[in-house]
């Protein structure tokens, strides 16, 4: 297994720090600004710094000494760090947590009702329809690994579809040229917030619920949460449909982070909640660094104990 060991830091104290941050229009860019605002309040300036090589990329960069903070998917920063899943064999151990925020999310999965496929049992069928989703190589590993993983557990062969990248193809939606849409679904911004809601006023979306053996194996190999997406939470949606849940994005940082700094973006977050919602997202400081993966920052774990907050338990990973 593989460390990919991070350069020493050449910030001096008072620098700004270096913000991995991905395209406008995903849901942590808008959490990175306001970020930003409230780190900025607080005396700590944040660089945004773009990636190329997409959500990977971007991840790793903190741990590979090319930025100092980022903002991700829990479930990324955990397999990223314990070297999981999507990053099987290549181990990030200098992240360290900074905060928690929430904004919940669901993995959608539905076919044009004209499509003809009210199942994943249709779908392992069906040959060469257009499925707009994440795929291997695009902007989101995670998504994509995601995606894969929901159709290889429900016995769906994804060589007989024909796998087109949502985030270059969107323009496919108000054209109605697509079969199938994987992406996720919630109350976020920008044309990933928007894009479900434009496929289900043009056309009657078929909502795929997934199958409970598969998010029983997803659960056991990959650490994933089911839920419930609401029904009317979309048009098309009838009844309540069983897929992934995804419910919290962490705020993580260098291990090298000075101790002051750190603390300065809890507390900014901590303070600041209320900025957060706009975007039908918070902060809970007792709860936002509870059972992740990840440790926390040494100064901020010291801060939650002083106060008698719980935080999380994880050590740090032994290099290999």
């Amino acid at each position: 297994m593989s460390d990919n060991r991070w350069s020493e830091p050449s910030l001096e104290a008072g620098e700004p720090l270096r913000l991995a941050i991905p395209e406008r229009g995903a849901p942590e860019w808008y959490l990175a600004a306001v970020l930003r605002q409230l780190a900025r309040d607080a005396g700590v300036t944040l660089e945004p710094k773009r990636f190329d090589g997409g959500e990977a990329r971007r991840v790793a960069s903190v741990h590979e000494g090319m930025a100092e903070v980022c903002i991700a998917m829990e479930e990324t920063v955990r397999w990223a760090y314990r070297a999981e899943s999507a990053y099987e064999g290549w181990r990030h151990t200098s992240f360290r947590l900074v905060a928690g925020v929430e904004q919940v999310q669901w993995l959608g999965i539905a076919a044009r009702e004209d499509a003809r496929i009210a199942s994943f049992e249709d779908l392992a069928a069906a040959r060469d329809l257009r499925v707009l989703t994440y795929v291997p190589g695009g902007q989101s590993a995670t998504w994509a690994f995601l995606v894969g993983e929901v159709l290889r557990a429900h016995g769906v062969d994804a060589e007989r579809l024909r796998m087109l990248d949502v985030e270059i193809e969107r323009s496919r939606i108000p054209r109605l040229d697509f079969d199938l849409l994987i992406a996720p679904i919630g109350p976020f911004r920008g044309w990933r917030g928007s894009i479900w809601h434009d496929a289900a006023a043009l056309a009657p979306l078929r909502f795929l619920p997934c199958d409970a053996t598969a998010l029983e194996s997803l659960a056991s190999r990959h650490g994933l949460r089911p839920g419930l997406l609401p029904a009317e939470y979309l048009a098309g949606i009838r009844e309540s449909v069983s897929t992934l849940r995804f419910d919290r994005w962490l705020v993580f940082a260098s291990e090298r982070l000075e101790e002051e700094t750190a603390l300065a973006l809890a507390v900014a977050l901590d303070e600041g909640r209320d900025r957060l919602a706009p975007l039908h997202a918070f902060h809970d400081p007792r709860r936002a660094l509870l059972d992740v993966g990840v440790p926390v920052h040494r100064a901020i774990r010291s801060d939650r104990a002083d106060r008698g907050l719980e935080v999380a338990t994880a050590e740090p990973a032994a290099a290999v």
